[in-house]
C-alpha cells in the first residue's frame, strides 16, 4: 500500500493563496491596462506607444488566459484533493 505524502491543511492554504493571487493579478492587470489606455489617450500616442501597447495587450491577454485556466478549476481541485486526503487519513 502506498503512502500519502500530503497535508490537507497545506493544500487548502495553497488553494487559498492561488485564489488570492489570481484575484490580485486580475485587479492589477485591470489597473495597469486602464493606466496604459489613459496614457495613450492623453499624453503618448506615437508609433512607439502603439508598439509598446501591442506588446502589453499580448501580455495582458496571455496572463488572463493563464489565470482563467488555473482559477477556479485548479483551486477547486486542490480543495477536493484536500478533502479526499482528509477522509483517507480518518479511515
Amino acid at each position: 500500500m502506498s503512502q500519502v505524502h500530503s497535508n490537507p491543511d497545506e493544500l487548502r492554504e495553497l488553494a487559498s493563496r492561488v485564489g488570492l493571487f489570481c484575484a490580485d493579478t486580475r485587479e492589477r492587470l485591470a489597473a495597469l491596462e486602464s493606466m496604459m489606455n489613459n496614457v495613450g489617450e492623453t499624453s503618448w500616442s506615437d508609433l512607439r506607444y502603439r508598439e509598446f501597447s501591442d506588446k502589453m495587450d499580448r501580455l495582458f491577454s496571455t496572463m488572463r488566459l493563464a489565470i482563467d485556466e488555473i482559477e477556479p478549476e485548479e483551486v477547486q481541485r486542490l480543495l477536493s484533493l484536500a478533502s479526499i486526503l482528509e477522509e483517507y487519513r480518518q479511515a
